[in-house]
């Protein structure tokens, strides 16, 4: 889960690109603000969490964001997600496999490479499953050109192992419900939830990154 600040302290703008790997897995985020209730899921004992809630408001604006180093032409091409982490006073953007620990202050955005649907949602070591985009109710539309953050910046917390954060994005509308059921479901085995994909309507496209967790 990830806990809430104040909405006017922004993150400071990127300066630095973490050469770290990519990030998959998932935490559980926690809400400070407003806490939200927990649907319980009959046969499934996994948490369902609404969309994340602001902890440090706003990121670096998207046009102040440059291409990730990492990748090369034809992977800058295709819909994958973007993740920052506030380390400082600094921003580092944060490739797949990298470490995180509690307390770790993140904000995720996408690329949707001209894909206009999209959904975006994590996992982490308790099971759980997370909804970041689109928020409850919502379409899930996407800006197709250029890098977008979500506004909200998120708190780790203790949850154990990993935290894997996915990007969904289609030609087509995309049902959020239908992803973060398969979310759900892939959360309940740890072992394949590192590194496996979610199961997916025929049209869609998923991009992930995995977050290593660490002891404090």
């Amino acid at each position: 889960m990830a806990t809430l600040r104040p909405e006017s302290d922004s993150l400071p703008p990127r300066v630095r690109v973490n050469a770290a790997p990519a990030l998959q897995s998932g935490s559980a985020l926690r809400w400070a603000a407003a806490l939200v209730p927990v649907v319980a899921v009959v046969g499934l004992f996994v948490a369902l969490r609404p969309p994340g809630v602001p902890v440090d408001g706003p990121g670096p604006a998207p046009a102040a964001v440059a291409p990730a180093a990492h990748l090369d032409r034809s992977e800058r091409s295709q819909p994958r997600l973007v993740l920052y982490r506030k380390v400082g006073g600094l921003t580092e953007a944060v490739a797949g496999n990298s470490q995180a620990r509690r307390g770790d202050l993140v904000q995720v955005g996408y690329v949707a490479a001209g894909l206009r649907h999209g959904v975006i949602v994590s996992i982490d070591g308790r099971r759980a499953a997370t909804l970041h985009l689109p928020t409850f109710g919502q379409p899930a539309t996407l800006e197709p050109l250029g890098e977008h953050l979500l506004p909200n910046t998120y708190e780790l917390d203790d949850a154990p192992a990993f935290e894997r954060f996915f990007f969904v994005a289609a030609s087509q509308s995309v049902d959020a419900m239908v992803v973060l059921e398969s979310a759900r479901r892939l959360a309940l085995d740890p072992d394949r939830a590192r590194s496996e994909p979610l199961v997916l309507p025929v049209g869609c496209t998923q991009a992930s990154l995995l977050l290593h967790k660490t002891a404090p």
